[in-house]
Protein backbone atom coordinates (compact mmCIF):
# COMPACT_ATOMS: atom_id res chain seq x y z
CA UNK A 1 0.00 0.00 0.00
CA UNK A 2 2.76 2.38 0.92
CA UNK A 3 4.38 1.77 -2.70
CA UNK A 4 1.20 2.45 -4.51
CA UNK A 5 1.08 5.89 -2.79
CA UNK A 6 4.53 6.99 -3.49
CA UNK A 7 3.54 6.33 -7.17
CA UNK A 8 0.80 7.80 -6.93
CA UNK A 9 2.91 11.08 -5.30
CA UNK A 10 5.79 10.08 -8.07
CA UNK A 11 3.10 10.22 -11.07
CA UNK A 12 1.17 13.75 -10.02
CA UNK A 13 5.05 15.31 -9.24
CA UNK A 14 5.88 14.68 -12.81
CA UNK A 15 2.10 15.69 -14.22
CA UNK A 16 2.48 18.71 -12.65
CA UNK A 17 6.06 19.31 -13.83
CA UNK A 18 4.94 18.74 -17.26
CA UNK A 19 2.30 21.19 -17.07
CA UNK A 20 4.71 23.97 -16.06
CA UNK A 21 7.12 22.68 -18.15
CA UNK A 22 4.31 23.03 -21.21
CA UNK A 23 2.53 25.84 -20.32
CA UNK A 24 0.06 26.66 -17.39
CA UNK A 25 -1.79 28.87 -19.75
CA UNK A 26 -1.18 27.57 -23.01
CA UNK A 27 -3.55 29.80 -25.01
CA UNK A 28 -1.36 29.86 -28.62
CA UNK A 29 -3.96 29.35 -30.85
CA UNK A 30 -5.25 32.83 -29.72
CA UNK A 31 -3.71 35.77 -30.06
CA UNK A 32 -5.26 38.80 -28.86
CA UNK A 33 -3.49 42.27 -29.00
CA UNK A 34 -5.41 44.98 -26.66
CA UNK A 35 -4.53 48.45 -28.58
CA UNK A 36 -5.54 51.87 -27.78
CA UNK A 37 -8.75 52.28 -29.97
CA UNK A 38 -8.02 56.56 -30.35
CA UNK A 39 -5.09 55.22 -33.28
CA UNK A 40 -2.21 56.25 -31.01
CA UNK A 41 0.71 54.64 -33.18
CA UNK A 42 3.60 56.12 -30.88
CA UNK A 43 3.36 52.87 -29.11
CA UNK A 44 6.42 51.05 -30.29
CA UNK A 45 7.75 48.72 -27.62
CA UNK A 46 7.39 44.97 -29.57
CA UNK A 47 5.42 42.44 -27.43
CA UNK A 48 7.20 38.62 -28.40
CA UNK A 49 4.85 36.71 -30.02
CA UNK A 50 3.40 33.77 -28.10
CA UNK A 51 4.48 30.71 -30.00
CA UNK A 52 3.10 26.50 -29.84
CA UNK A 53 5.27 24.33 -29.35
CA UNK A 54 5.58 23.53 -33.37
CA UNK A 55 6.64 27.56 -33.88
CA UNK A 56 3.26 28.97 -35.23
CA UNK A 57 1.31 31.27 -33.59
CA UNK A 58 -2.71 30.71 -34.12
CA UNK A 59 -3.25 28.42 -37.08
CA UNK A 60 -1.66 30.69 -39.89
CA UNK A 61 1.60 29.67 -38.67
CA UNK A 62 2.67 32.78 -38.51
CA UNK A 63 5.69 34.12 -35.96
CA UNK A 64 7.99 37.08 -34.77
CA UNK A 65 7.82 39.93 -33.18
CA UNK A 66 4.89 42.08 -32.42
CA UNK A 67 3.38 44.75 -32.80
CA UNK A 68 2.13 43.57 -36.67
CA UNK A 69 1.92 46.47 -38.86
CA UNK A 70 -1.62 44.96 -40.18
CA UNK A 71 -5.07 44.83 -38.85
CA UNK A 72 -8.75 46.18 -38.93
CA UNK A 73 -10.00 49.27 -37.02
CA UNK A 74 -14.10 50.95 -37.76
CA UNK A 75 -16.97 51.44 -36.01
CA UNK A 76 -19.93 49.14 -35.04
CA UNK A 77 -23.10 51.23 -36.07
CA UNK A 78 -26.80 50.37 -34.71
CA UNK A 79 -29.94 50.91 -36.61
CA UNK A 80 -32.09 51.85 -37.68
CA UNK A 81 -33.12 53.71 -34.69
CA UNK A 82 -36.40 55.11 -35.41
CA UNK A 83 -39.38 53.16 -36.49
CA UNK A 84 -40.08 55.48 -39.63
CA UNK A 85 -37.40 56.50 -42.15
CA UNK A 86 -37.57 60.30 -43.80
CA UNK A 87 -36.46 61.85 -47.28
CA UNK A 88 -34.46 63.55 -46.29
CA UNK A 89 -32.84 61.47 -43.56
CA UNK A 90 -33.37 62.75 -40.33
CA UNK A 91 -29.56 62.94 -37.73
CA UNK A 92 -31.51 62.05 -35.24
CA UNK A 93 -32.40 58.93 -36.29
CA UNK A 94 -28.82 57.98 -38.13
CA UNK A 95 -26.98 54.88 -36.79
CA UNK A 96 -25.47 55.52 -33.66
CA UNK A 97 -22.06 53.93 -32.06
CA UNK A 98 -22.69 50.38 -30.29
CA UNK A 99 -20.39 49.72 -27.35
CA UNK A 100 -19.92 45.77 -27.41
CA UNK A 101 -17.66 43.20 -28.53
CA UNK A 102 -16.01 42.37 -31.74
CA UNK A 103 -14.85 38.54 -32.50
CA UNK A 104 -12.38 37.81 -35.12
CA UNK A 105 -12.32 33.95 -36.48
CA UNK A 106 -9.71 32.97 -39.05
CA UNK A 107 -11.41 31.41 -41.72
CA UNK A 108 -10.84 27.99 -43.11
CA UNK A 109 -9.11 27.31 -39.23
CA UNK A 110 -10.17 23.92 -37.29
CA UNK A 111 -13.72 24.57 -35.86
CA UNK A 112 -14.27 28.16 -37.19
CA UNK A 113 -12.16 29.35 -33.39
CA UNK A 114 -11.84 32.30 -32.06
CA UNK A 115 -8.58 33.79 -33.15
CA UNK A 116 -8.98 37.17 -31.04
CA UNK A 117 -11.89 39.80 -29.38
CA UNK A 118 -11.38 43.67 -28.82
CA UNK A 119 -13.91 45.85 -26.75
CA UNK A 120 -15.26 49.18 -28.83
CA UNK A 121 -15.12 52.46 -26.86
CA UNK A 122 -18.21 54.09 -26.06
CA UNK A 123 -18.88 55.28 -29.49
CA UNK A 124 -18.34 51.64 -30.76
CA UNK A 125 -14.36 52.25 -32.30
CA UNK A 126 -12.45 49.75 -32.14
CA UNK A 127 -9.13 48.66 -33.91
CA UNK A 128 -7.70 45.38 -33.48
CA UNK A 129 -3.97 43.94 -34.75
CA UNK A 130 -3.54 40.88 -36.66
CA UNK A 131 -1.06 39.22 -38.84
CA UNK A 132 -1.67 38.78 -42.77
CA UNK A 133 -4.39 36.17 -43.50
CA UNK A 134 -8.17 35.88 -43.98
CA UNK A 135 -10.62 36.55 -41.41
CA UNK A 136 -14.12 36.75 -40.24
CA UNK A 137 -15.35 39.96 -38.02
CA UNK A 138 -18.63 39.83 -36.11
CA UNK A 139 -19.86 42.55 -33.10
CA UNK A 140 -21.36 40.64 -30.09
CA UNK A 141 -25.37 41.18 -29.80
CA UNK A 142 -28.02 40.43 -28.26
CA UNK A 143 -30.63 37.77 -28.42
CA UNK A 144 -32.70 38.11 -30.50
CA UNK A 145 -31.32 41.62 -31.14
CA UNK A 146 -29.48 43.45 -31.86
CA UNK A 147 -28.35 41.41 -34.67
CA UNK A 148 -25.42 41.87 -36.09
CA UNK A 149 -23.88 40.47 -39.26
CA UNK A 150 -20.27 38.58 -40.19
CA UNK A 151 -18.05 40.24 -41.93
CA UNK A 152 -15.20 38.56 -44.41
CA UNK A 153 -11.94 40.24 -44.60
CA UNK A 154 -8.23 39.74 -46.18
CA UNK A 155 -5.78 41.73 -44.06
CA UNK A 156 -2.79 42.36 -46.23
CA UNK A 157 0.79 42.86 -44.87
CA UNK A 158 1.74 46.58 -43.37
CA UNK A 159 -2.21 47.54 -44.03
CA UNK A 160 -5.25 49.04 -41.29
CA UNK A 161 -8.38 48.36 -43.00
CA UNK A 162 -11.48 50.61 -42.43
CA UNK A 163 -13.96 48.32 -41.79
CA UNK A 164 -17.21 49.38 -40.27
CA UNK A 165 -20.01 46.64 -38.57
CA UNK A 166 -23.59 46.80 -38.79
CA UNK A 167 -26.15 46.00 -36.14
CA UNK A 168 -29.54 45.51 -36.67
CA UNK A 169 -32.02 47.09 -33.91
CA UNK A 170 -35.06 45.28 -35.66
CA UNK A 171 -37.07 48.50 -35.58
CA UNK A 172 -38.92 48.75 -38.56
Amino acid sequence: MKKLTIALLVAALIAIALWIALGANNNQDQLTVDEDVSGDSDNKDPVILDTGLDGTAGTGGTTGILPFKSGASGRVLLGPTCPIQQDPPDDVCADKGYATTVQVVEKNSPKSSLFSNVETDKEGNYKVVLPPGEYSLQALGGRPFPSCSWQDITIEPDSIIEVDLSCDTGIR
